[in-house]
């Protein structure tokens, strides 16, 4: 279990990384008008792990941990966007459909919620 804690919070470094280094570039050649940076670091983010996933995922060639690194690891911390449309896609091709859209509008409705409960919350203190 060390192991695995070690390995995601390796990759997850990296991932953190990555995306600072991608908003930055964008910020320096985009400009700060529009959140280009998170634009392109999910969109890219959900590319590589759609990619990869249908790439590597019965792949033997391909150990568990260095799977974990790679997706919960690096994807993880360069986007959670990732994560959530992998997952709403894998129940959607699981024939989940319900399961999916809810998913898909419990993280959108409820983000937002949530985010806006935080900040009427911390207004009150």
């Amino acid at each position: 279990m060390i192991i695995k804690i070690a390995v995601v919070a390796a990759g997850g470094a990296l991932g953190s990384t990555l995306r600072y280094l991608l908003q930055m570039i964008s910020i320096h050649k985009l400009g700060i008008a529009f959140p280009y940076g998170t634009l392109i670091v999910n969109l890219l983010g959900c590319f590589l792990a759609g990619f990869l996933a249908a790439s590597i995922k019965d792949s033997i060639l391909f150990h568990p941990t260095f799977k974990l690194f790679l997706f919960v690891g690096i994807l993880g911390g360069f986007t959670t966007y990732s994560s959530f449309a992998i997952e709403s896609w894998t129940l959607a091709r699981d024939a989940e459909l319900l399961k999916a859209l809810l998913n898909i509008a419990l993280h959108i409705f409820g983000c937002f919620t949530a985010l806006f409960g935080g900040i009427w919350l911390s207004r009150l203190t």
